[in-house]
C-alpha cells in the first residue's frame, strides 16, 4: 500500500511544474475558502495516521519537494521588481500555492485514516483545480 500512496504522491508533484499563474490562483484561492481550523484539525489527525503508516518520510520528501518548487530561483527576478529584490508574480504565487499543495499530498498520505469531512478539507483545493481545468479544456 505504502508504494502505492507514494506513487500517487509523486504523480501528483509531477504536476507542479506545468502549472500556470492562472492554475495557482485557482488553487489559492480555493484553499483560503477552506476553514482554518478544520484544516488544523485534519492536519492533527493526518499526521498521527502517516506516522502510524509509516509514510514519515514520504512526507519529508514531498514537503522538501514542495519548498524547492515554491521557492523563488534567479529567474523569478526581473525587470524593476526584480531590481528592488522583489520576485515576480508567478514565484509569489507558487509560495502561496505551497500550502495547499501540501495538504493535498497529507491528505493522500492519511487516506482512508480520515473521515471524509477531514480528507476533503485538505484535498479540495487541488480537486477544484482540476474541474476548473476540465470546465476550461
Amino acid at each position: 500500500m505504502n508504494q502505492r500512496v507514494d506513487e500517487q504522491v509523486d504523480l501528483l508533484l509531477e504536476q507542479l511544474g506545468p502549472l500556470t499563474e492562472d492554475d495557482m490562483l485557482v488553487l489559492v484561492e480555493a484553499w483560503e475558502r477552506e476553514d482554518e481550523a478544520a484544516r488544523r484539525r485534519a492536519w492533527t489527525r493526518a499526521k498521527t495516521e502517516i506516522s502510524q503508516r509509516g509514510l514519515d518520510r514520504s512526507l519529508e520528501h514531498a514537503r522538501h519537494t514542495v519548498a524547492r518548487w515554491a521557492a523563488a530561483g534567479r529567474s523569478d527576478y526581473h525587470g524593476i521588481g526584480g531590481l528592488l529584490g522583489l520576485p515576480n508574480d508567478g514565484a509569489r504565487l507558487r509560495m502561496l500555492a505551497g500550502p495547499a499543495v501540501l495538504d493535498a499530498v497529507v491528505g493522500m498520505l492519511a487516506g482512508d485514516g480520515l473521515d471524509d469531512l477531514e480528507r476533503d478539507t485538505l484535498t479540495r483545493p487541488w480537486r477544484a483545480l482540476h474541474e476548473s481545468a476540465e470546465a476550461d479544456g
